[in-house]
């Protein structure tokens, strides 16, 4: 028998073998990722009975009023140190809220109330000693109004002796233990942390979903995301389950929360606030997406606890104060120890006139009417206070998604959190996009390209690790770009300027996938590194907002005609494509049924204008509520009892 006969035979076994590897391989993977699956289930059961103890507890009715009519932690101060109730009152009530709606809604990852407790006794213990008392309040910042104060954190954020798992079953056997920096700021000045709450897997959507903790509900409307990453910081405080609780931001982690929930939200610029706080901000700092930076910020429903959190995260780091027990480093390469500078507070805070830059479309996503009504109201209520608001030229940052998503998704999906998990359904298309080799993605872009399927061939070129010379381009891209707009504000003398937060009120559950190009109205703000606040429920969603099967010109009002690119003044608008109609199908359908969810706006200043950024807010704020803008939606009552 010659060789060329043979050869049809080996060929068929050499195939068959390959199949039966594929099969074999996909058979094991598909058995551990099922091994994990369990393991989660079962710590979840363990993690629910202890939370289940707390369910007997019947709060005081005259405490719990007393603490009900507090709006802000410098209110709850005052009405503890009168003796209207005490630390251990105060956390009860929110351990209260807490098991009663946000456990069933899986807000909640990994509760601490056992220490909490003990640690409220001896706040309550203290307090009966004045001069114990006076003494460790001499000692404390702000005049210790964080004393007996509970506080929640976002799961990655360090915390001793808690599980630190970004969401991943592979990570749930892995509990920190020692020093932990904004733990250490709460204990010094005698907070309580009393629980994590709930995040994405490895925090790249704005739904907060995972196998460890589960899909976290909006508190406001079921079926729909609380947002993301610190969907669960949103939500616990939509529900007056925690005073203030903090988050982190890199894309519109801490304000998509916020506007989806209802509640405030600020993001500082990256290079003011320690990344020590936070895991995933330590992460991002040790990546080539270095360019850009996760930051750490509170979230709440008073926009004075929002202000107070960001003080004291940089006051503490304006100290420096180090740990015996530090194994983590204080070294800051990116964030030098500035502190909080009060005098440009009160400079944005006071300030009569103010010259605001706007825009209502990103040229990546329309708004829904919703949106475009927060803003008009918000405009039109500044003008009459005799406030300048012109028009923001949006043609400036035309084509930083591209960019962005470059550099932020540069490392790719981070096998080692996985391990042997599969991804959940949100980030498909990017395992899909990463799994083809680099050498072959020019050529499936040229193809999506050919057949103008530009949102596939923005994904196809974004994803894996960048070469030394797109490392570079990408850098020049945004110093070129954020250089271009700063001066632009310079030129026009902006104090700030005011956005939609997202094209959409909260969203509907498992449509994070087609609905990412939503995203880019907060992380434009990213991807420049400039301070940016939420102030929340500026509208509230009508019948009318949200009828979006009656519109005129069938829907086009939603149609993306996203500008693509600029090149020598001549813009370049990306055509319609089957992607696209694929949006806004899932777009509309967002907006429909979204009748009494709230809807916010945005207000960014220049990169460092931190402090005038919230001094901004605190006057646009007081403007709006002067005027009956702000309002709460008719949803939050379904928890007031």
């Amino acid at each position: 028998m010659d060789i060329l006969s043979t050869l049809p035979m080996v060929l068929l076994l050499f195939v068959c073998i390959l199949i039966g590897k594929f099969v074999l391989d996909r058979y094991r993977s598909k058995a551990k990722h099922q091994d994990l699956v369990e393991k989660a289930q079962a710590y979840r059961a363990k993690r629910d009975k202890e939370i289940e103890k707390y369910r007997e507890f019947i709060p005081n009715e005259e405490k719990k009023q007393a603490i009900t009519n507090c709006e802000s932690i410098y209110d709850l101060q005052r009405e503890m140190r009168a003796g209207k109730f005490g630390s251990v009152d105060l956390l009860m009530f929110y351990i209260d809220r807490c098991v009663q709606y946000a456990f069933p809604l899986n807000i909640l990852a990994e509760p601490n109330f056992e220490k909490a407790y003990q640690k409220a006794q001896e706040c309550d213990r203290i307090l009966s000693n004045p001069e114990e008392f006076e003494r460790i309040i001499s000692g404390c910042d702000y005049e210790g109004v964080l004393f007996g104060i509970p506080v929640s954190f976002k799961e990655t954020f360090y915390c001793d002796d808690m599980k630190l798992t970004f969401g991943c079953i592979n990570e749930l056997d892995q509990t920190y233990k020692g020093y932990a920096p904004l733990e250490d700021l709460i204990n010094k000045n005698y907070g309580i942390v009393f629980t994590k709450t709930n995040v994405p897997m490895l925090l790249l959507s704005f739904e907060s979903y995972n196998r460890v903790f589960g899909r976290a509900e909006n508190p406001l409307c079921l079926g729909r995301s609380p947002g993301g990453s610190s969907g669960g910081c949103g939500a616990i405080t939509a529900l007056n389950a925690s005073p203030i609780s903090f988050g982190a931001d890199i894309g519109g982690s801490i304000r998509m929360p916020a506007n989806f929930c209802g509640v405030y939200g600020f993001k500082a610029t990256s290079t003011r606030m320690p990344h020590f706080f936070s895991a995933s901000c330590r992460e991002s700092s040790a990546k080539p997406q270095e360019q850009i930076l996760a930051c750490c910020g509170p979230l709440s429903k008073s926009l004075d606890n929002v202000i107070l959190g960001n003080k004291m995260m940089l006051e503490y780091h304006r100290k420096g104060e180090k740990s015996e027990t530090d194994n983590i480093g204080r070294i800051e390469m990116y964030s030098p120890p500035m502190g909080f500078n009060q005098s440009y507070y009160e400079e944005g805070l006071s300030k009569k006139k103010l010259k605001i830059g706007y825009f209502t479309y990103n040229g990546i996503a329309n708004c829904c009417k919703a949106s475009l009504k927060a803003m008009e109201k918000t405009i039109d209520t500044l003008k009459k206070e005799g406030h300048e608001v012109v028009e923001f030229d949006t043609t400036l940052f035309a084509g930083f998604q591209r960019t962005y998503l470059s550099i932020l998704l540069s490392s790719g999906l981070n096998k080692e959190l996985l391990g042997d998990e599969e991804v959940i359904e949100d980030y498909k298309n990017i395992k899909l996009s990463e799994s083809i080799p680099k050498f072959l993605r020019g050529i499936v872009g040229k193809i999506f390209y050919f057949l103008e399927e530009y949102r596939k061939y923005d994904s196809v070129q974004v994803f894996g690790n960048p070469n030394v010379k797109e490392f570079h381009l990408n850098s020049f891209d945004k110093l070129h770009m954020t250089k271009k707009i700063s001066k632009y504000f310079e030129d026009n003398k902006f104090d700030a300027v005011i956005s939609p937060v997202n094209s959409t009120p909260a969203i509907k559950h498992e449509t994070f996938k087609e609905l990412t190009h939503t995203v880019f109205y907060t992380a434009l703000w990213n991807f420049l590194d400039f301070p940016t606040s939420v102030i929340p429920r500026v509208h509230i969603t009508t019948e009318e907002d949200a009828d979006i099967d009656n519109l005129s010109g069938e829907g086009q009002e939603y149609v993306d005609d996203g500008i693509r690119e600029i090149n020598n003044g001549k813009i370049t608008y990306l055509k319609k494509t089957k992607g696209d109609e694929t949006f806004v199908r899932y777009h509309k359908d967002a907006i429909r049924g979204s009748v009494g969810l709230p809807v916010g706006i945005q207000i960014t200043t220049q990169q460092f204008e931190d402090e005038r950024c919230l001094g901004i807010t605190k006057n646009i704020d007081t403007i709006l509520r002067k005027h009956g803008v702000l309002q709460d939606s008719k949803l939050y009552y379904q928890y007031e009892n």
